[in-house]
C-alpha cells in the first residue's frame, strides 16, 4: 500500500480574468401582446390582466347579455 504524506502549502492565488462585454438588454417584463397592456381589473385590485388598450371596463356584475334571455322557471338539477 502507498502511504500518503501531509499537504503540501497553498499556493499563490491566481491574476483575475478581464471583465467581458455587457450582454444585451433584457425586456421590460411586459407580457402582453402590442396594443394591450397589463391592468388591474375592477373587480379584484390585486389581479392583473392583460386588456386592450382604450377598451371600456366590463360591467361590474360580470354579466352576459346571454344570461338575460335564460328562463328564470328552468329546472335546476343537482
Amino acid at each position: 500500500m502507498a502511504r500518503t504524506g501531509p499537504p503540501g502549502p497553498a499556493g499563490q492565488d491566481g491574476k483575475d480574468g478581464t471583465n467581458g462585454t455587457d450582454g444585451a438588454d433584457g425586456r421590460d417584463g411586459q407580457t402582453c401582446p402590442d396594443g394591450y397592456s397589463l391592468q388591474a381589473p375592477s373587480y379584484d385590485p390585486d389581479a392583473l390582466v392583460c386588456r386592450k388598450d382604450g377598451a371600456p371596463d366590463p360591467s361590474p356584475t360580470g354579466t352576459t347579455p346571454q344570461a338575460g334571455a335564460l328562463d328564470p322557471q328552468r329546472r335546476q338539477y343537482a
